[in-house]
């Protein structure tokens, strides 16, 4: 929040920059604290969708719809839609029109993205994925920000549950492993 600069003095920071790459280093740096990561997507990603449902221009509109569908096709061929996944949640803090949001909604996707993708390789996972995105962009289309930040909060509660199993999973796996063994990780 401050400005050091040598010779001169302390300056309250006066950029988005300068307030924001602090902050998307510390997300980045942190990728373990994924309960944090997720309450602060729980604050951040349903006011973005609520946002974008007041903001979205029909272009921006047209663009997460052309999304879904890229993700729609890409589940059909048996993948996990990790990109389009992705996708929609920048269009959406692009659409919601606030560069800050944008760039912390950026720095936390990208934070996610090696969990995101296991994530989606569960049975069933892409196409509720999908699904959320669909019930999100409902809200969009009728302008409806009290039902888009609903339905990003489900959407957001829905992944956590899955991600947060699968890593209880992986430690469990981890400690049944015989001494000698390593483990991916490790």
């Amino acid at each position: 929040f401050v400005e050091i600069r040598s010779g001169e003095g302390t300056y309250v920071a006066s950029t988005v920059e300068s307030f924001l790459s602090p902050l998307a280093f510390a997300i980045q740096e942190h990728r373990d604290t994924l309960r944090e990561i997720f309450e602060a997507r729980r604050v951040l990603e349903p006011e973005i969708a609520a946002l974008a449902a007041e903001r979205a221009s029909p272009p921006e509109v047209r663009r997460l719809e052309v999304v879904l569908e890229e993700q729609a096709r890409q589940i059909a061929r048996g993948e996990t839609g990790v990109e389009a996944d992705s996708a929609f949640h920048s269009a959406l803090a692009r659409a919601a029109k606030n560069t800050v949001f944008l760039r912390l909604d950026d720095a936390m996707v990208q934070s996610l993205r090696e969990t995101r993708e296991r994530s989606l390789q569960t049975d069933g996972r892409p196409a509720r994925s999908l699904a959320g995105h669909r019930k999100i962009l409902k809200a969009i289309r009728a302008g409806d920000p009290g039902k888009a930040r609903k339905a990003m909060l489900e959407h957001l509660e829905a992944i956590e549950r899955n991600i947060l199993r699968l890593r209880a999973k992986e430690r469990k796996g981890k400690g049944r492993q015989s001494p000698g063994r390593l483990s991916r990780a490790g």
